[in-house]
């Protein structure tokens, strides 16, 4: 329970296994680049793995006087590649149910309002990661800085607002779910600027 694992699928051995995570693991992701993987779940966690290359035997060397690893041990041992648990985000309350990744480099260049609209003001060649549970919040991270940067939540609410208004024809226009009140302003009251609610009229709907 609560276990994510890699295996190698040319001959079906397992090759790591993580038990970070302290419940049911519902959702996994990968990164664009394939150098990541996320798993989330019912302890409400966001994990990052990430994929690197080490000397398989580096740690293992003993150590020189300077108290560091020896490495030169085996000359010339080839990388090999490891899963490494980076982070961990809890940003939700309750179980974690969706991952999805998107807005890598290749869509933000046309879309370039996306980091703004997360909030990350810069375009992330790696994209970002979204995620989404039982507490409805919607939470974006950024893959490349998953380990430095604040997760966000998106706010339910509409981005735009609900009000537009043309001040020289004193027209607003409101937003409703299903409808649209065009109203236009009454004339201002004698000796100020403002309007009063009672001569506004409504235009159409």
């Amino acid at each position: 329970m609560g276990r994510v694992q890699f295996w190698d699928l040319r001959f079906g051995s397992l090759l790591q296994s993580f038990a970070k995570h302290q419940a049911d693991v519902l959702a996994l992701v990968v990164s664009p680049s394939e150098h990541a993987v996320y798993a989330a779940g019912v302890d409400s966690q966001l994990i990052e793995f990430r994929r690197v290359s080490v000397k398989e035997h580096a740690n293992a060397a003993p150590l020189a006087a300077g108290g560091n690893a020896d490495t030169s041990a085996i000359p010339n041992e080839p990388l090999k590649d490891k899963w490494v648990l980076t982070v961990a985000h809890r940003i939700h309350s309750h179980d974690v149910r969706a991952l999805a990744v998107g807005g890598a480099q290749r869509t933000l260049n046309s879309a370039a309002g996306a980091a703004t609209v997360f909030g990350f003001g810069v375009a992330e060649p790696e994209g970002f990661i979204l995620s989404g549970g039982v507490d409805t919040k919607l939470v974006v991270y950024s893959v490349s800085r998953f380990a430095q940067h604040v997760p966000q939540s998106l706010s339910p609410f509409p981005q735009r607002s609900c009000v537009s208004m043309a001040k020289a024809d004193r027209l607003f226009l409101l937003h409703h779910d299903k409808t649209l009140h065009l109203w236009r302003l009454g004339a201002p009251q004698p000796g100020t600027s403002a309007c009063s609610i009672f001569e506004s009229t409504l235009m159409c709907c």
